[in-house]
C-alpha cells in the first residue's frame, strides 16, 4: 500500500495550481500518490492540471477527477474515496510544499506510529508568493501529544493550515462526511479538531510549506465583516455539533469566543460578558505564553471600549497583522520620527541609537536624548511648554511598550522599544570600548558610588570622570553653577542625567547652551543598576504592564499619576488612531 495519498481540491486557481503540483512532484520522498479534484472550476484550472501531469516523469502517480462544484468538503470526500495510502496529506491548490515535507513527516510517523495527525509550521505568503513576516502558528505552540481530554474540555487545539495536515487514513474515514457541506471552507478546522479528539497528535516544529493568504480571499473576507463573522460563527457551531462537543467547551475556545466578540462589537451588541468568556478561555489555554495572554487581554479590552469605527479598524488590523498582510499607510525612514499625541518619537533600535550617541560624543556637539514613556507624553499634554522641550530634543526613543504599540498601530513598521536603563548600559559599553569619558548626574552619593562600582565591574576601563549627586530640592544658582563647571572641567563627552521626568528633561534643556556634550535622560537607571530599586519583570514589561509593577511597589507616590494619566492616554490615543488610520486625517505632527 502507498505511504501517502496527497489530496488537492481545486476551484478556480489557474494562477497558482501549477506551482502547487510541481511542489508535490519535487518531493524528496517518493512513496506517494496525488489525487487532484477539480471542484467545478470554470477558469481553465483543469486543463492546466492535465498539462502538468502529462509533462511529469511519473504521470501514473497523479489522478485528476472532475466533479460538479461541491465545496471543499464534498471535493475532499470524493478524493478520499479513491485514496489508497496509509496516510492522507492535504494541500490547498494555491499553496506550496517545501521539497522535504513528506520525508520529514514520514520520519515523525516512524517515531510516533500511534499518532493520528501530524502538523507542522508554515510560512505565510501573499498573492504574489512573497513571504510575509509571519510564520504560523503565531503566538502559540503547535499542539502535541494526547489532547483528547483537552478537546472535550475546550474544543481547541493549535494547528496551522490545510497544507500542513497529514492524517491516518482511518481518522479521515471516521470523520467524513463532514458537517460543513453547506460551507465553502474550514474543513481543516473540523478535521484537525476531530483528529485530536480521536488520537494523540504530533506537532512538528519545522517549517515545511508555504500557505498563501489573499487580501481579498475567503479567509480574510470571512473574518473582516459582520456578515462573514456571522458565517464563521455558524461554521464554529457546526464543527462543535458535528464532533459532539459541548457548548461549555465551545466557550473555552479562545478563537471561537474571539470571533463572537468581534461580531457582537461590530454589530453594536453588548460585549462585556463575551470578553469575560474570552479572558477565561485564555486562562485555560496551555498553548499561549503568559505574556501573549496578557497582551491579548489588554488589546481586546481596548477593543470593547473603543468607538465603533475604531473598533472596526482594530479588528481588521488584528486579522491582517496575524497573517502578515497588514499594509501601513504611513512608512517612515529607519531614523525618522513620528508623533503620539504630538510628542516626538524616533524609530531607532538600540544599535542605531548607541551609534548615533557615540558619533555625537566624538563631534563634541550639544545633543539631548530622551527616553519617553506614557508619563512623559501626558506631561506634554498638560504642559505644552514641556512638550516643546521634548520635541526639540535630538533623539526621543520609545521607552514605554505602549508607545511602541502605538507607533505600530499608526503605521511605523520598524518601531522598537529602546528602554532607557538598557540604552544606558549599551552606551557605557561602547564608551568604554572607545575610550569616551562619561559623567553621571543624579541619585544620592551612596547610589552613585554603587552605580560607579557596577559600571567598573561590567565595563572594565570605562572612564567615569564626574559623578554629581544634586540636592532633591531645587539647587541654588551657586550650586548649579558649581556643578556645571565641574562637568565642564571633567571633560565628559556623555552625561547621564537621572533625576526623573520631567525634571531631567527641563534640566537638560536649560543647560543646552552651557554644556557642549551629549546628555541622556535615563530616569531611574542609576537605582536600577545599583540594585537599590527593582525593575519590573521582563514578562510584565513585554506586555506593557511595567506601570502596574511600579504601582504595587510605590502605591502612595504613583496611584494618582496612573489614575489620572493612563485612562486619558488610552482615550486620547484612540482618538488619534481614529483620525489618522480610519478617517485619514493627519495629526499636526512634529516640526523637525
Amino acid at each position: 500500500m502507498t505511504r501517502f495519498s496527497v489530496i488537492c481540491t481545486v476551484y478556480n486557481h489557474r494562477e497558482y495550481i501549477e506551482k502547487c503540483i510541481v511542489s508535490v512532484i519535487d518531493q524528496s520522498f517518493d512513496d506517494f500518490e496525488c489525487i487532484i479534484v477539480d471542484d467545478g472550476s470554470n477558469d481553465g484550472s483543469g486543463d492546466i492540471i492535465q498539462k502538468v501531469i502529462q509533462n511529469t516523469n511519473q504521470p501514473s502517480r497523479f489522478s485528476l477527477i472532475r466533479i460538479e462544484n461541491s465545496g471543499q468538503s464534498g471535493a475532499f470526500e470524493a478524493g478520499l474515496k479513491l485514496a489508497t495510502g496509509d496516510y492522507i496529506s492535504m494541500i490547498d491548490s494555491d499553496d506550496i510544499w517545501l521539497p522535504n515535507k513528506l520525508k520529514v513527516v514520514d520520519e515523525y510517523i516512524q517515531k510516533f506510529p500511534q499518532y493520528g495527525m501530524f502538523t507542522h509550521k508554515v510560512f505565510i505568503i501573499d498573492e504574489k508568493g512573497a513571504r510575509t513576516s509571519v510564520i504560523r502558528p503565531q503566538g502559540a505552540k503547535l499542539s502535541h501529544g494526547d489532547r483528547r481530554q483537552e478537546v472535550l474540555n475546550t474544543a481547541r487545539i493549535v494547528s496551522p493550515a490545510t497544507s500542513a495536515l497529514t492524517f491516518k487514513r482511518e481518522i479521515c474515514e471516521a470523520l467524513m462526511p463532514s458537517p460543513l457541506g453547506a460551507f465553502s471552507g474550514s474543513l481543516d478546522a473540523y478535521l484537525s479538531l476531530g483528529a485530536a479528539k480521536l488520537a494523540p497528535i504530533c506537532g512538528i516544529e519545522e517549517i515545511l510549506a508555504e500557505y498563501r493568504i489573499h487580501r481579498d480571499g475567503q479567509y480574510i473576507k470571512r473574518l473582516s465583516s459582520i456578515e462573514g463573522l456571522s458565517k464563521q460563527i455558524s461554521i464554529q457551531s457546526s464543527i462543535v455539533k458535528g464532533l459532539d462537543l459541548s457548548e461549555k467547551a465551545k466557550n473555552r475556545n479562545s478563537f471561537f469566543v474571539r470571533n463572537e466578540l468581534g461580531y457582537k462589537k461590530l454589530s453594536g451588541e453588548s460585549t462585556l460578558s463575551t470578553y469575560i468568556l474570552l479572558i477565561k478561555a485564555y486562562a485555560l489555554d496551555k498553548d499561549f505564553k503568559m505574556s501573549n495572554k496578557l497582551a491579548l487581554s489588554m488589546f481586546w479590552l481596548l477593543f470593547i471600549f473603543s468607538p465603533k469605527d475604531l473598533a472596526k479598524f482594530m479588528w481588521i488590523y488584528f486579522q491582517e497583522r496575524q497573517t502578515g498582510l497588514y499594509k501601513k499607510n504611513k512608512i517612515i525612514s529607519k531614523e525618522g520620527s513620528s508623533a503620539i499625541l504630538d510628542s516626538k518619537l524616533n524609530a531607532l533600535n538600540y544599535t542605531q541609537a548607541t551609534s548615533k550617541i557615540l558619533d555625537w560624543s566624538r563631534q563634541k556637539v550639544v545633543r539631548r536624548v530622551h527616553a519617553a514613556n506614557v508619563h512623559m507624553v501626558m506631561e506634554g499634554i498638560d504642559d505644552p511648554a514641556f512638550r516643546e522641550v521634548v520635541n526639540t530634543a535630538d533623539l526621543v526613543t520609545p521607552d514605554g511598550v505602549p508607545l511602541v504599540w502605538g507607533l505600530k498601530l499608526l503605521g511605523v513598521p520598524n518601531a522598537e522599544r529602546v528602554y532607557g536603563p538598557t540604552l544606558t548600559l549599551n552606551v557605557c559599553e561602547a564608551a568604554a570600548a572607545q575610550g569616551v569619558p562619561v559623567g553621571l548626574y543624579g541619585g544620592t552619593p551612596e547610589s552613585l558610588e554603587e552605580f560607579k562600582a557596577f559600571l567598573h565591574h561590567e565595563f572594565p576601563g570605562i572612564r567615569i570622570v564626574c559623578a554629581i549627586a544634586p540636592p532633591f530640592r531645587l539647587p541654588t544658582h551657586e550650586e548649579d553653577a558649581a556643578d556645571t563647571q565641574q562637568i565642564l572641567d571633567s571633560g565628559a563627552r556623555i552625561l547621564f542625567v537621572g533625576i526623573g521626568c520631567p525634571k531631567q528633561e527641563w534640566w537638560m534643556y536649560r543647560h543646552r547652551d552651557r554644556l557642549p556634550l551629549v546628555m541622556l535622560g535615563v530616569g531611574a537607571a542609576f537605582d536600577f543598576h545599583s540594585g537599590r530599586v527593582k525593575q519590573a519583570p521582563a514578562a510584565l514589561q513585554g506586555v506593557g504592564l511595567e506601570w502596574l509593577f511600579r504601582l504595587v511597589m510605590e502605591p502612595k507616590r504613583l496611584w494618582k499619576r496612573y489614575a489620572r494619566q493612563n485612562p486619558r492616554f488610552v482615550w486620547m490615543f484612540g482618538q488619534q488612531l481614529l483620525r489618522e488610520r480610519v478617517l485619514n486625517r493627519p495629526s499636526r505632527g512634529v516640526q523637525e
